[in-house]
């Protein structure tokens, strides 16, 4: 039996991914079939959301030492 990541590639086709449209939300950035992570930076007034992304079929591991984000996105706080 595939793992259920697998199975639920198969099954997409290659359609794209949606935002349930329960949920209201911005949308800054859109899914990408790539591997990739986030790094948050938090202060008292912002937090600093850095998007990085990596291929492993067209990247070697090494390449993730030296990445770059491809996306910032900055949340302030809101004051009260």
């Amino acid at each position: 039996m595939r793992p259920a990541w697998s199975r639920r590639q198969t099954f997409r086709g290659g359609r794209r991914s949606a935002t349930p449209q329960h949920l209201d939300m911005q949308e800054t950035v859109k899914p990408i079939e790539e591997n990739g992570f986030l790094l948050m930076d938090f202060t008292p007034e912002t937090i600093t959301l850095r998007y990085f992304k990596w291929n492993q079929k067209t990247q070697p591991v090494s390449d993730i030492n030296t990445l770059e984000p491809f996306h910032t996105a900055e949340l302030k706080r809101l004051m009260e």
